[in-house]
């Protein structure tokens, strides 16, 4: 997500006049379900468009509102924040263990072009995974990462 969109969404939460109340009002929860919406309507990919039908996305989108229904707003808009004014860039090359970065091709938080090739640059024992979102965000299948992480901790046994 850009960083444009972390402002939009801290702008929906302060616009509301429930925001500094005392007690957690119903129309809080209804500003979480329209950011939780924004978000995933995110992660679809033309390619989610063009190969699910209307009703396997409405499905998909209940099924992530519903989850997020449960994030209080405060730290959501805690994390939101820390997202946008905390920059670890000159910290990277700090980092001396093997590590490990897998990210999906069409993150909308991550863009593998200016957040995640540019790791290279900075992190020394740089392993980068890129994998299509389609296989594992629509059908909720982790068995594509188990090879990747055994691999990975693999070395460590010796």
């Amino acid at each position: 997500m850009t960083i444009a969109s972390k402002g939009v969404l801290d702008n929906l939460i302060v616009s509301s006049d429930a925001y500094l109340d005392e007690n957690y009002s119903t129309q809080l929860s209804q500003i979480m379900f329209s950011i939780n919406s924004l978000i995933y309507s995110q992660y679809f990919s033309k390619k989610a468009f063009q190969n699910f039908t209307r009703e396997e996305l409405d499905l998909f989108m209940d099924s992530f509102v519903d989850e997020g229904s449960i994030v209080d707003i405060y730290d959501f808009k805690y994390r939101n924040e820390a997202t946008l004014d905390y920059n670890i860039e000159d910290k990277l090359s700090n980092i001396k263990a093997k590590t490990s970065v897998t990210c999906s091709s069409e993150d909308h938080y991550f863009s593998t072009e200016f957040d995640i090739y540019p790791l290279k640059d900075k992190i020394e024992n740089l392993r980068i995974d890129i994998f299509d979102a389609q296989d594992f965000v629509y059908k909720d299948d982790y068995s594509m990462f188990e090879n990747l992480f055994k691999e990975f901790l693999e070395e460590f046994k010796k």
